[in-house]
């Protein structure tokens, strides 16, 4: 199976000279439809540094299976998929 060569850009936001906002990076180059293992690494590690990510460039806007799937990367033992409202029927 061929391997897609793509550049993962995780860029910390600017938030000015005078701001004391000193959190929050930019991702580029992971699409979280496809997620994969090494993508969620990169996104484990920025989140635990910049503790708030944005991604760019989303080809479609993320689904809920895959939503409950990052998820579950993050907590294993997530029920809920994600909602605060309780289990989602449609997962």
């Amino acid at each position: 199976m061929p391997s897609a060569v793509r550049e993962i850009k995780v860029t910390p936001m600017d938030h000015g000279l005078k701001s004391n906002v000193d959190f929050g990076a930019t991702v580029h180059g992971i699409d979280l439809n496809k997620l994969t293992d090494s993508d969620f690494e990169v996104i484990h590690e920025a989140l635990h540094k910049h503790k708030l990510l944005v991604f760019k460039e989303q080809p479609e806007m993320l689904l809920p299976t895959k939503q409950y799937e990052l998820t579950r990367r993050f907590d294993p033992d997530e029920t809920t998929g994600g909602f605060a409202h309780g289990v989602d029927p449609f997962l």
